[in-house]
C-alpha cells in the first residue's frame, strides 16, 4: 500500500511558505508543480491528481472554486461527519488530494 499523502491544507501551507522564501523552488513549482511538490515533500502524489499553480500579479487575481455538487447531493465524507462517524474518504482542496483511512 502506498504511503498516505499529508492533509491538503497542510500541503498547501508548506508549499506556499517554501515558495515565498525560496525563489528556486518557486520557479520549479511554476514549471512542474508535481515534480517540485513530490521532491520537496518526499511523497508520491496519486497519478490522477491534477496540480495547477498560478502566480498572482498586480493585474491577475486567482480564485479557487470548491468542487461542484448537485443541489441535494451530500458527499459521503460529509455524511459521516454529520452522523458523528469517522469518514473513510476525506476530500480536501477541491478533490485534489484524497486520504483513505487505513483501517
Amino acid at each position: 500500500m502506498e504511503p498516505l499523502p499529508p492533509v491538503a491544507a497542510d500541503v498547501q501551507a508548506r508549499v506556499v511558505e517554501r515558495a515565498t522564501v525560496d525563489p528556486t523552488f518557486r520557479q520549479r513549482l511554476l514549471a512542474d508543480p508535481r515534480a517540485a511538490i513530490e521532491q520537496d515533500l518526499r511523497i508520491p502524489l496519486p497519478a490522477d491528481i491534477d496540480i495547477q499553480v498560478v502566480e498572482e500579479t498586480p493585474s491577475r487575481i486567482c480564485l479557487v472554486l470548491p468542487a461542484e455538487h448537485g443541489p441535494s447531493e451530500v458527499a459521503e465524507a460529509d455524511l459521516g461527519a454529520v452522523a458523528g462517524g469517522m469518514p473513510l474518504n476525506i476530500q480536501s482542496m477541491s478533490s485534489t488530494v484524497r486520504i483513505l483511512d487505513r483501517r
